[in-house]
């Protein structure tokens, strides 16, 4: 038995349109977590759906507003860098 998706906001019209120019920018969604952190279970809640069809509809995203230290991130990467 298949389940019903359940309606989220959609993005493949706003990466559609982006594609269609040939413009890889529209593809580099980014999406801010911060509210995840100290928001109102409303906030929480449209992050969460924008999380979803992010992922449904594009596969991947750029999480910001998560909090870590932007040197940390920077020789984490360099750290994986040296591994390959």
């Amino acid at each position: 038995m298949m389940r019903k998706r359940e309606s989220t906001p959609s993005l493949r019209s706003a990466t559609r349109s982006g594609m269609e120019n040939n413009d890889m920018t529209a593809l580099a969604l980014e999406i801010d977590i911060a509210p995840l952190l100290d928001g109102t279970q409303s906030t929480k809640r449209t992050v969460a759906e924008k999380i979803k069809a992010a992922a449904i509809d594009i596969g991947f995203f750029t999480v910001v507003g998560h909090g870590i230290d932007v040197g940390l991130l920077d020789k984490t990467r360099n750290a994986g860098g040296a591994v390959e």
